[in-house]
């Protein structure tokens, strides 16, 4: 069977015209994918972020709720005549199983991980605000990247006239690799969480001066005067 030659010239102008259209087509996508990726990874880092976040702080509470353990078991507070305190001393033994504990119960929390589906509005993936919330659901998996790191802090911070607030706190640190359809993003889970706390009282002085700035030298001589007189 013999094929006019306008019929060869219309097919390989056919198949021309496929082919730029393919070529259109892959050069949008890979467009679209350019200026997407970073909206989308950004807000799948964030959105995995705070889900650990959220299951970490929980993970924590519930062991401290179980375990019943307050300041008093971690602290011990010594006092002088007066009925302030003079020093405190942590009591490591008790510090140390805690903290184990509680770091058992956050690896148990964040094998889970993988097992649970969260949902995600696609607009909210965009980095758009007037797309969030809206648009089809995308499946977000969270996947531990690497060893949980755990450890103690204790921080003191004023809390007023004479007062100081002891926190002990446990620095919880995870890499999380959040994975959805065609894309994946690594992140650092860095978080405190608050395993116990008093706030400390001394004695209240008589007087009290206040002093934001000032350049004249007479600032720095200023003085409570009225401090030491009973």
């Amino acid at each position: 069977m013999i094929i006019p030659k306008g019929q060869k010239t219309k097919k390989k102008r056919l198949r021309r015209k496929c082919f730029l259209l393919a070529v259109l087509l892959l050069g949008f996508a890979l467009m679209t994918d350019a200026q997407l990726r970073p909206a989308v990874t950004a807000a799948a880092e964030s959105q995995a972020n705070l889900f650990a976040t959220r299951a970490i702080q929980e993970s924590v509470y519930r062991e401290l709720e179980r375990l019943e353990t307050d300041y008093g078991d971690l602290v011990r507070l010594t006092y002088s005549d007066q009925g302030t305190v003079t020093s405190l001393q942590t009591d490591m033994l008790a510090l140390s199983k805690l903290q184990s504990s509680v770091t058992t119960s956050v690896i148990g929390s964040i094998l889970d991980f993988t097992s649970q589906e969260i949902t995600l509005p696609a607009g909210s993936l965009t980095g758009n605000p007037f797309l969030s919330g809206r648009g089809p659901a995308v499946e977000l998996r969270i996947i531990p990247a690497g060893f949980v790191q755990t450890r103690v802090k204790n921080v003191f911070d004023s809390a007023g006239i004479n007062q100081t607030r002891h926190q002990i706190l446990l620095n919880v640190r995870l890499e999380i690799q959040a994975v959805l359809p065609g894309y994946a993003a690594g992140t650092l889970v860095d978080t405190d969480v608050c395993l116990a706390e008093t706030v400390i009282v001394g004695l209240v002085p008589g007087a009290y001066t206040w002093v934001s700035d000032g350049t004249d030298p007479l600032v720095g001589l200023i003085q409570d005067y009225g401090a030491g007189e009973g």
